[in-house]
């Protein structure tokens, strides 16, 4: 579904008769502020927003729209009569995906909008989870170790923070970002969506094939979210991450981890030209069978894959656990001294640095 959102009411039916006579799903509406409650059910693919609305703006309406679903990575399209070049480039530097000046060719428009899906189509993959089972520093940790490119969104009581992720390390640059991540580290509940970026290759995209012909275009196809989450079992957390991979075969995967060591993987082939949401049932039902399994089924010879905890590995995960869980519990000089020691073990951890620094802001304000 695509929303339309401009106070000019032929406008808004001018736009529903284009998208609709090109096959897409519009729903129209002449006041932003009955959009944002409108649009709480049913999250759309696409936002073409006027700018010059009485009470609420374009760039207002955005960002209000942005606070209410920090979860949501909705693009929006920019449709206006404000054509200043300093507007349009605004309007870019705020993070749309497009800017149109009206009076717009319906075949531009069009044409537009099918590109901006296709591109987000490409670029999502996305893991989400729930903070009280797979907690920030330890969603850190794992961004880290997985090197993922991208945002991480954090939503609970009071709290929505974005953070970029680049190869794996927080970016942590600005004057109040120390502050924005010790709020979200605070949070006992919520939850967090980890939306990562393709890796591309331009240099690559002009390398020809098969006698000096151009490389065919891969077509766009949606992905399903994952879902990553802890199993706490036996003082021992168990990382589960399950995902829809294409190749060799289609196949729902999930995989368990403990102390950085892959301990058990299920997949289940799955049936081509299925829909986002159909895969994503998928996920769900088989993420949530090999959870139980690890309830049920956690024994010796499981634990005993896992890096002996007297290895300098296995040493350095059990302080960061440790610290972890004092944090939790309020006991913050026990973390720092947790933290510490596993830096000593590890120097120039990101996730520790990144926890030492927070640990250190909240003893020195007591």
């Amino acid at each position: 579904m695509i929303a339309v959102v401009d106070d000019e009411e032929v406008v808004v039916e001018v736009t529903e008769d284009i998208l609709t006579s090109a096959g897409m799903q519009v729903r129209g509406f002449t006041d932003p502020t009955q959009a944002l409650d409108s649009l709480v059910l049913e999250e759309p693919e696409l936002i073409i927003s006027d700018l010059m609305m009485p009470e609420m703006d374009g760039f207002a309406f955005r960002d209000e729209y942005l606070q209410r679903f920090p979860s949501r990575n909705t693009p929006f399209l920019f449709l206006s009569s404000l054509a200043a070049p300093e507007i349009i480039a605004e309007g870019l530097e705020r993070g749309a995906e497009d800017y149109l000046v009206k009076p717009v060719d319906h075949r531009v428009l069009v044409a537009k909008i099918r590109s901006i899906l296709k591109r987000c189509s490409l670029a999502q993959q996305q893991l989400q989870g729930d903070l009280a089972q797979f907690p920030l520093g330890k969603l850190m940790k794992f961004c880290e170790l997985k090197a993922i490119t991208g945002a991480v969104q954090v939503a609970g009581e009071g709290v929505a923070e974005s953070f970029s992720c680049r190869n794996g390390s927080f970016d942590l640059s600005g004057g109040d970002c120390a502050l924005r991540l010790e709020r979200a580290m605070d949070l006992a509940s919520g939850s967090f969506t980890i939306r990562m970026e393709p890796v591309g290759y331009p240099e690559l995209e002009q390398v020809p094939y098969a006698a000096g012909k151009p490389a065919a275009p891969a077509p766009a196809q949606e992905k399903p979210m994952g879902k990553l989450s802890g199993v706490q079992v036996n003082q021992r957390l168990f990382q589960v991450q399950s995902e829809f991979r294409e190749a060799p075969d289609p196949q729902i995967l999930t995989v368990v981890i403990l102390d950085g060591k892959v301990v058990l993987k299920q997949a289940s082939p799955s049936a081509s030209g299925l829909k986002r949401e159909e895969l994503q049932q998928l996920i769900e039902v088989q993420h949530g069978e090999v959870e139980q399994k690890i309830r049920d089924r956690v024994n010796e010879k499981l634990l005993a894959k896992a890096a002996d905890s007297s290895s300098p590995a296995g040493r350095f995960n059990a302080l960061f656990e440790e610290g972890w869980e004092r944090y939790r519990d309020g006991d913050h000089a026990g973390a720092l001294s947790c933290w510490e020691a596993a830096s000593a073990l590890k120097p120039g951890d990101k996730t520790v640095e990144s926890n030492l620094k927070v640990v250190r802001k909240k003893l020195a304000n007591t």
